[in-house]
């Protein structure tokens, strides 16, 4: 019973270790007041439980801020969630998470130009990924690799954040390449509680117009990003790919979700496009919104979805003759 499990931690001294996993289904009837107990000892996850979800959690009595120690799956509706396992050692002392409330304050006190990022509203809500909707059949599988830049934790900030709008979004799965080693953005994937691979610059080596003097660089860091998601993720033949000046659309993950199918049944397929010329803050087409609308001068940024064939072959092989910029990644994965 929920109000028993309430009753339970809240008589619990300060300082006092607890440990907590799931079983058959935990969340029918846990109640608000048993989850408003379990965030209280530093879960910043256990809204995510759903029903037959996985979840298991250590915290501390009397904690500041959230614990780094805690794992969910949600379950698909009407199924079993896959479970979660997590073994390791705890200090005596939780260690509090870089994110919360109290992280995101300090943030925006540090930092300038976040616009409603650092909004009264938002900075006193907490950054944590959207709890399933009874009614969705989707669930979120696939690997997201964000592509980032150092000097862009604006962008990156929003962009994250309308990731964890999405119902049922596995923070578990969304993986930050930052290319550079910039404090700020790694700043921002912190708050998050996301993991981050940093990697160094490289300079430009490239002869063309100013206009595309850069593109070597880009080249360079998508090509490192694709080679590692594949080292994370080797048993996923498919991932999602994000520039980190998007905001995705509510219907982000089923617009993937749906064409996964036909991904896998034509293999002449490379990639599935979100791109829309004619998106902006307006209108939500087919996964997400760019910033810009009307005519782009620019391109906003990419959404695509594709597989490791793809890396495999058009990519990993091919990056060097395709790119004649910086050929000083030698030796470097």
């Amino acid at each position: 019973d929920g109000a028993e499990v309430a009753e339970f931690l809240d008589g619990v001294n300060d300082g006092r270790l607890v440990v907590m996993s799931t079983a058959d289904d935990a969340s029918y009837r846990l109640g608000d007041q048993a989850r408003a107990s379990i965030r209280r000892l530093g879960s910043a996850k256990i809204d995510s439980l759903n029903f037959r979800g996985s979840w298991v959690f250590v915290g501390q009595k009397g904690m500041k801020g959230t614990s780094i120690y805690e794992l969910v799956d949600p379950a698909e509706l009407g199924l079993w969630s896959n479970g979660v396992e997590f073994s390791g050692c705890v200090p005596i002392q939780v260690d509090a998470g870089q994110f919360g409330p109290a992280a995101h304050r300090s943030f925006c006190q540090w930092y300038e130009g976040y616009g409603p990022f650092c909004s009264v509203e938002r900075v006193s809500m907490p950054l944590t990924p959207a709890p399933p909707l009874g009614t969705t059949r989707i669930r979120h599988t696939l690997p997201i690799t964000v592509i980032a830049s150092s000097q862009r934790g604006r962008y990156l900030a929003e962009c994250l954040q309308s990731l964890f709008s999405l119902p049922g979004i596995n923070s578990s799965l969304i993986t930050v390449f930052i290319d550079g080693f910039g404090v700020e953005a790694q700043r921002v994937v912190n708050l998050f509680d996301l993991r981050s691979v940093m990697f160094p610059k490289v300079k430009s080596t490239s002869s063309m117009e100013q206009i595309f003097k850069n593109a070597d660089v880009v080249a360079a860091h998508y090509f490192r990003s694709l080679n590692t998601i594949w080292q994370l993720y080797p048993l996923d033949e498919y991932a999602i790919v994000l520039e980190e000046d998007l905001i995705v659309a509510p219907d982000f993950l089923s617009y993937f979700h749906y064409l996964l199918p036909l991904m896998k049944a034509d293999k002449t397929l490379l990639t599935v496009s979100a791109w829309n010329d004619n998106a902006g803050y307006s209108v939500a087409l087919f996964g997400w919104r760019s910033r810009a609308s009307g005519l782009l001068v620019v391109m906003a940024g990419v959404g695509i979805f594709g597989c490791v064939n793809l890396h495999n072959v058009n990519i990993d092989i091919q990056y060097t003759l395709m790119c004649q910029g910086p050929t000083t990644l030698d030796g470097m994965d």
